[in-house]
This record gives C-alpha cells, structure tokens and sequence, in this order.
C-alpha cells in the first residue's frame, strides 16, 4: 500500500493516503488556530479559550498569563479537550510544531509573552507567580516581553528603592494603575528581564554585520557580466512576525537557545578577492552506486585546486558543486570575498533568489537538502562577500574544463574526501513555515517522514541498474524521478507501461515470490533451466528459451538494416531504453534510430513476457 500511495516520481501510483490527508488537514487548522489576530477564524478564538481553560494543573498558570500554549511553557490537559481540538493539539505535538527561529528581530522578540517565556532560563518559573507578577499582569497590564523592559528600564534621578517614592513613574503608576508598591514591581520586572537566554533578549538577539566586500564585486547595470552575477545574502532568516515564527516538521527535540552569529572579522588588511570555477560530475556504476566528483579552479599550477570525491552516502546529482564550494570555503580565510563561477543555475538559484522559499519548505525533495543547508549555514558564517556567476555566459570558458578534468579525477579516487557537513546548533533552522503552509504541502511531508524507513530492496536494485545503463549511453546519470517518469511517457502503450512499472519494482510473481510459500517453491525456478526464475533471466539469460532467442534476432536484423551495430542489451537498458540517447560521431542525436531503438527494445521484451 505503501508503493502505491507513493508520488508518481517516486514509482507510486499516488493513491490518496487517506491517514496523511487527515493529519494534513489537521495542520491546517492548526495554522488557522496559530494566525494572526487579523485573520483569524472566529472558531480559533474560542479554541484558543478552551486551551487556556484545559491547562494543566502544574504548574499553576494564572489566568491572565495564558496567552498562547505555542509561545509558552504551559500545555493544555489532553483529556479535558473536545475531541476535533484534541486532534489538533496531537497532530501538532507528533510533527513537532514550535516557535522556532535562527535570530529574532528585536521589535518581535518584544512581543513574546513573557510569562513562561519559551526562551528563558528555569529561574523565571519561580517568578511568574511571584507576589507582584500578579500586580505587574493585572494592574500594569504587562503580558509581553516589551512591556516588562518598559517597566524594567525607567530611570528617574529622583527614583527610591521605598514605597513613598514621589517619582513621575512612581506616582503614576499609584494612579493609574493602583500599584501600592512600584519599586518592587519594577524590581522584579529586571529580574524577570535577567533571566531571558541570549537568543531571545531584545538587546542580543539580532546579530551584527561586518562583510568585506572586494572592488570588484561591485556590480555596474550596464555590464554585461554583471548581469549574469548574483550575491548571496548572509542575513540570517528572522520572523517578520508572531504568527511566521511558527515552524511544524521540526526534527529537534531541543531548541537551541543560542543566537547566530557571523564570525569576527580577522585583523589586518582584506585579502584579495578569490575567483573560483566550480563544476562536478556524476554517474552510477554497473553496481549501483552514486558516484559524484566536483573540482574547484583557481588557476593554472594553483595549489590551491582541489578534486573531490563525495561521499557515497552524499553522492547526487550536483552534490559535486556544493562539496567543491564547501572544501574551499574550509580552507580559505573567512574574509576572503568570494566569486564563484558555476554553471548550474539550479544551485546559483538555490543560494540566491530561492533561498528564502527554499528554507520556508525546509528543502522539500531538494536531492542535496544536507549539503545545501550546510553550505548555507557556513557562507553566512563568513564575514565576506559571496557572488555567484553563470559560467556559461563568462568570457573565460577555459576554466570550466580545467575544473571539469578536476571533477573527473575526483571521481575515480579509491577514497572519498572527509567534507565537514555539521552544522552548528545556533545556525541551523528547522521545520516548515506553519504560516505559509498548504494542504498539499503537508501532506508531503507526512508522507516524506512515514515512507523513509520503507524502501523496496529490489526497487533499489533494479532502478541503480537502470541509472548505470542510461548513464553509459548517454554520458550523464538521470535521477530516479525522471526514470518513473519516463515510463508513463504516453508513447508507450498502456499496458506496456505498466509492464515497466512492474518490472522496477519487482512485482512479478516469480522466482523468490514463491520461496516463501510451502510447498511451492518449485514454482519459483525456471521451467526450462531448473535455476531460480527472475525477469532478467525470462527476457535475456535463459538460453532455452525459444521465445527469447527469435524474438531478439528479429529485433537485431530489423536494427541492422538501418544501423551498423546492434547494442549489448540489458536489463537495465530495457527498463531505461526511454530515456535513452543516440548519437553520431558529431555528438548529434539521432532522432530516428533513437526512436527506433525504443520501440524494438519495449515491442521484444514485452512480446517475450
């Protein structure tokens, strides 16, 4: 069921989940229940009631303290809940929904309630239900972290620490808000403000900037390969509200209460700005496994140039790029200003003007999510200025094939490089936007988090053969999405079609099917040769078979009258064949022998089934 529920990139049929549509329906009432006073459902407001009315007995939470369960330490009792908010609370609490931010603007770490404040140390649960918090919630109307710095900063040269004191502020606040003792109030008020972390005090929870910026990175408009150029921003990401801090997927358990910041800035003179042509290169080998390489050019007899093999565990299409740019980055000063000349212009993107989107989704079916996010988090640690340039449109292509020859010889080291990918706690932000969530794309990320531990072995097997043969005859290795993709192209004969899908994934009831069910497995080895049955051995290695051998000389002699040579057939070129590319001495595609080709390849091994 599993198979089938899965996207159709993925090999699935993508049948509705109906349990994932349910728990991603819940999500979005919670981002209902979780939005902005202005555009909040009438129901929420009433939820949001009920919660405060169902909080738990420990700790004591006085009424005028319960704000919002997400902004503070108290939890609403499950049990006393309706059941469709219960629903929601849980849903919630099992895709680890929290206020979650790398660095928070000061005006909107101002706006956090501040009674069991989520930032603060364990010393403040000994206050907020301190003799005069109480005086502080219901006569000084303070509920926010700002309110409580208004009270905590007053300065009066004519201020005593007595209750007699006849300051304005004192006297005001015996007026206007009934307050008997306003020097304890604004006493406590500073302790409370004390025991804010770092990363959520106003005073320290944005960092500060400092970036050398080299001569010539500044960009003129009317330069043609300035316009090719892009920058990327070190800002750290800050909610720009209440309700867009709120982040649901969020796989850590502890918040880190630490703020982002970029390195210091070394003493001395700036260094020279850094010119650096990225490129990588990637194939799967007949065993199945990824291989990526990526090269960093700096110039001719450079010591500094590097050829990197990627670990496999990382190995990608395009993890090449992002491991060279990670390698040099370690290695170079952190006020180096950088520019990289690169020629995917998926990962200038991805750096540039899809950043923000990108890490609003937390990388959704990014093939490279652990790589970029490192890569990010250690260019915003630099305290340089990184630009990025489409190489394609550069005027020194020389370079690109020199770190393509780099690429190259990184892919065929006996040993991967070691590429430090750990991202410190404090610079790496968690989760999906809540506030910029639909539907959809929650349920992709339910159905993301319940289908990873739940891979077909014989899946894997078949589609890292596929890879290798497509990747042998047209010199760049797809991605498994286009290889199901490719087999619901709507040339192909429907059910043609599904004898591929079947075939990738194994579904067949032959050879091991039969293993596991008493007293027929006889019915698992092949009629002709006695031997363990399997697909590849019906279409291609059974020597007996009739069938296979006619069929395959037909397929040939037809070939022969067009072309010169008939190609080494394949499993993996059968299931792969549509994505296949011939060409002539010239590197042009053959339109017709390509086409060709396809439709002998599909025709025969469907007819020998």
């Amino acid at each position: 069921m599993e198979t089938l529920c899965a996207p159709i990139a993925k090999g699935g049929k993508n049948v509705l989940h109906l349990k994932s549509h349910n728990e991603a329906i819940k999500l979005k009432w919670l981002k209902c229940l979780l939005a902005p006073i202005e555009t909040r459902p009438q129901w929420a407001f009433f939820a949001n009631a009920i919660l405060a009315k169902a909080a738990l007995n420990s700790p004591i939470v006085k009424h005028s303290a319960k704000i919002n369960p997400f902004l503070q330490t108290w939890s609403p009792s499950q049990k006393r809940l309706p059941s469709h908010l219960r629903r929601i609370i849980q849903t919630a609490k099992k895709y680890g929904t929290r206020w979650e931010a790398i660095t928070i603007n000061p005006s909107i770490a101002r706006e956090l309630p501040v009674w069991f404040h989520i930032g603060a140390s364990a010393d403040l649960n000994k206050l907020n239900n301190h003799l005069y918090a109480a005086c502080l919630r219901d006569n000084h109307l303070a509920t926010s972290v700002g309110h409580i710095e208004a009270i905590a900063n007053r300065n009066s040269p004519l201020h005593r620490q007595n209750k007699n004191c006849t300051c304005n502020h004192c006297a005001q606040d015996r007026t206007e808000s009934r307050c008997e003792k306003p020097y304890k109030c604004t006493k406590l008020a500073q302790s409370i403000l004390r025991c804010i972390l770092p990363k959520w005090h106003p005073l320290t929870s944005s960092p500060s900037y400092s970036l050398n910026i080299a001569p010539e990175q500044i960009t003129d408009e009317t330069d043609e390969n300035d316009q090719n150029t892009m920058v990327f921003d070190p800002t750290y990401p800050s909610p720009d509200s209440l309700s867009s801090g709120f982040r649901v997927f969020v796989s850590s358990n502890t918040p880190c209460n630490t703020p982002a910041s970029q390195a210091p800035k070394p003493p001395g003179e700036q260094p020279q700005l850094s010119i650096i042509t990225i490129a990588d290169t990637h194939k799967v080998d007949k065993d199945g496994f990824h291989i990526s390489g990526g090269g960093a050019w700096f110039g001719t007899n450079d010591p500094r140039n590097k050829s990197i093999k990627v670990p496999e565990h990382l190995a990608a299409p395009g993890a090449g790029e992002i491991v060279a740019i990670l390698s040099v980055i370690s290695t170079l000063p952190i006020n180096v200003s950088l520019q990289l000349m690169i020629k995917l212009s998926v990962l200038r993107k991805s750096l540039t003007t899809n950043l923000a989107n990108l890490e609003d989704i937390d990388w959704l079916d990014h093939p490279n999510k652990t790589l970029m996010k490192s890569l990010v988090a250690k260019l915003r640690k630099r305290c340089a200025l990184t630009t990025l340039t489409d190489v394609g449109k550069s005027t020194d292509k020389a370079s690109y094939k020199h770190a393509i020859d780099l690429a190259k010889n990184g892919m065929i080291k006996d040993k991967h490089d070691d590429i430090m990918i750990k991202v410190d706690a404090p610079d790496e932000l968690f989760g999906v936007k809540l506030c910029i969530g639909t539907q959809r794309l929650f349920f992709k990320n339910i159905r993301n988090i319940q289908s990873k531990s739940k891979q077909r072995r014989e899946t894997n097997m078949n589609m890292a053969r596929t890879l290798h043969a497509v990747g042998e005859v047209n010199d760049t290795t797809p991605i498994s999405d286009q290889v199901w993709l490719s087999i619901r192209n709507k040339d192909i004969p429907k059910n043609i079609r599904g004898f591929l899908w079947k075939s990738l994934h194994g579904a067949y009831k032959i050879g091991q099917f039969w293993d596991k069910i008493p007293q027929f497995e006889h019915i698992g080895q092949c009629g002709l040769c006695r031997i363990p049955e399997s697909m590849e051995h019906i279409l291609l290695d059974c020597g007996k078979s009739l069938a296979s051998r006619v069929i395959w000389k037909a397929a040939k002699d037809l070939w022969l009258k067009r072309e010169t040579s008939w190609p080494e057939i394949s499993f993996g070129t059968i299931l792969g064949c549509n994505l296949m590319t011939l060409r002539n001495s010239d590197s042009k595609t053959k339109v017709g022998a390509t086409r060709l080709f396809k439709i002998l390849i599909l025709e025969s091994a469907h007819l020998i089934y």
